[in-house]
This record gives C-alpha cells, sequence and structure tokens, in this order.
C-alpha cells in the first residue's frame, strides 16, 4: 500500500470522530517525519480532504506554516500529537463536573471528546439515550463502546426526544466546527437541542480550540452544506466545554 493510499484511509474513516481521525493522520505522519520524509505535500493532503472537519484543517495549517518558517517537522508535528491527546482528556475532565450522579443523558453519535467523558464518569452514569434520525453503523459503534464501559444505553429516534427528555438530566455532543454565531456538527443535533431546551434540559456542547475558526467562515458554511452536517446557534447552548475550560455563546 502507497503512502498517500494509507494516509487516504486514515482520513476517510467513518466511525472514528475528527479529532480521532487528526490525531492518526498527524501520528502517521509524525512517523514518515521521523524518517527524513516531505511531509509537507502529506499536510496539504490533511488540509483538503475533508473540510467540513475543521482540527483537520487546523492542525494541519498549522504544522504547514511552522514548517515552511523553519521548524523541524518531527518537533512541531510531536508537539501537535500532543496537544491533541492531552486536548481530548481535559476536556473530558472539565466536562465531568457537570455530569450528576446518577446522570441520565441524551447524546448522539460517537465523539471522542463525548466518549472520554463518558469514560471517566462511567460510575456516575445511569443511562445514556443516544437519538439518531437513521440507525446506522455510528450509532451500534457508540453503544457497542458505552457497553464496554458498563453504561447501559439505547438507540432511539429523534422524533421520540420530546417524550424521553423529561427524564434526561443534561444533553452532551460534540462539534465539528465552532464560530462565533453557530457550531456544526452531524445533521440531526439541532432536533435533539430543540427538544432539550423545550424540555429546559441544559446543553453542553464538548469540542476543542483545534475545532474554532476565525477567518473564511463563509466558506465554511457552503462546506457545511455539502455533507451531512447542520449549522446550530450558539445561542442555544448552555456553555461550551473545551480542553481549556467553559464558554457560554457569548464569551466565544
Amino acid at each position: 500500500m502507497s503512502i498517500r493510499t494509507e494516509l487516504d484511509d486514515i482520513l476517510a474513516d467513518k466511525m472514528s470522530g475528527s479529532t480521532i481521525i487528526a490525531l492518526k493522520a498527524i501520528r502517521f505522519i509524525l512517523k514518515l517525519s521521523k524518517e527524513g520524509r516531505d511531509v509537507l505535500p502529506l499536510l496539504k493532503k490533511m488540509q483538503f480532504a475533508r473540510p467540513q472537519m475543521v482540527v483537520l484543517v487546523n492542525t494541519s495549517l498549522f504544522c504547514q506554516n511552522a514548517i515552511t518558517q523553519g521548524r523541524n517537522p518531527y518537533d512541531i508535528l510531536s508537539h501537535v500529537e500532543r496537544e491533541l491527546t492531552s486536548s481530548i482528556q481535559n476536556c473530558a475532565t472539565t466536562a465531568s463536573r457537570y455530569i450528576p450522579d446518577g446522570a441520565k443523558i441524551a447524546t448522539l453519535s460517537y465523539s471522542e471528546q463525548v466518549t472520554a467523558a463518558f469514560e471517566l464518569s462511567k460510575e456516575k452514569i445511569s443511562y445514556v439515550f443516544i437519538f439518531a434520525e437513521d440507525v446506522v453503523k455510528e450509532e451500534k459503534h457508540t453503544r457497542k463502546r458505552l457497553h464496554k464501559l458498563g453504561v447501559k444505553s439505547s438507540i432511539f429516534d429523534l422524533g421520540s426526544a420530546k417524550y424521553v427528555m423529561p427524564d434526561v438530566d443534561c444533553t452532551i455532543t460534540g462539534s465539528d466546527i465552532v464560530s462565533k454565531r453557530w457550531f456544526a456538527n452531524k445533521r440531526g443535533t439541532l432536533r435533539l437541542i430543540n427538544a432539550s431546551n423545550a424540555a429546559q434540559v441544559p446543553i453542553y456542547v464538548l469540542t476543542t480550540k483545534w475545532k474554532m475558526i476565525k477567518n473564511n467562515v463563509r466558506l465554511f458554511k457552503e462546506k457545511i452544506n455539502e455533507g451531512p452536517f447542520e449549522r446550530i446557534p450558539n445561542r442555544l447552548v448552555d456553555l461550551f466545554i473545551l480542553e481549556t475550560g467553559v464558554l457560554k455563546s457569548t464569551e466565544l
């Protein structure tokens, strides 16, 4: 298998969350940099592979810029690999403070930050409601992961969310992009958030600084429309939980 084909397979992963995909790609490119290979073409490939996943864009651009300015490729890739790894755990640690004992939680499909938070708080969680517009491999994968953690869960159609929400303590979801006014996640997120707000259930979005955008917002809007994603107004969310702490929508 060629290097480009192997990287293509990593970037095309449909089961993992975007941070895990970025982490796998960075680790693969890091290994090649240790062998003295030119990694800039691979980082550029990573940048354009799935533009709705901003963590791929931001990490690859960060590395490209540092390398073209003379930084050692292995050092900069190692730095980003450590940051991505710690961001998942630090986000989970902060999120665990907002999960009450005996919590019943509503969520969507697999997110590395959400799953890490569930793992860290598994003793506190009594049940997870996994909502989906269509039950596909992602939802089944999420339930399988929770089962391994010893956390009880079931998959529900999003149409039933309004009936389930009175039993829910909080809604936790991931994100692929976070801008000043909106964030993007898989389709169905807005329906879940609206049902949560109607039942006055607090909503937490787990994310990372690597998924935040300030420039080219219009371009990313267009890219979202091309994939299975949707934009959700930040004002509908109670807190955004990052590896660096928590932010209200007005603080983004």
